[in-house]
């Protein structure tokens, strides 16, 4: 399972929301059902983010929300984000 977001951040925040990615990512690429966290930034609007995960499944994806440093980081993310949106997909 894929889950795609896209998030706009308030620029003044940009560099904090970075840092506090970062370490979400390192902390998500070793849980067991965690296949890929990457994130990228769009060239011309540094400010767009794309966060790309991969999971085996549904329990991996509850899993990673559940733990805790996706329960520590992201609420301190959200306030410094303008929009966000979240698409999860599956294979078939």
């Amino acid at each position: 399972m894929v889950i795609v977001a896209r998030w706009i951040v308030q620029v003044q925040h940009l560099n904090t929301v970075l840092g506090l990615l970062k370490e979400l990512q390192v902390h998500s690429r070793q849980e067991p059902a965690s296949r890929c966290y990457d994130f990228y930034q769009d060239p011309a609007a540094p400010e767009k983010i794309l966060i790309y995960e991969e999971y085996n499944d549904e329990e991996g994806i509850e899993a990673h929300r559940m733990s805790p440093h996706f329960q520590s980081i992201i609420p301190k993310i959200l306030p410094m984000l303008k929009d966000r949106s979240v698409q999860v997909f599956e294979q078939r």
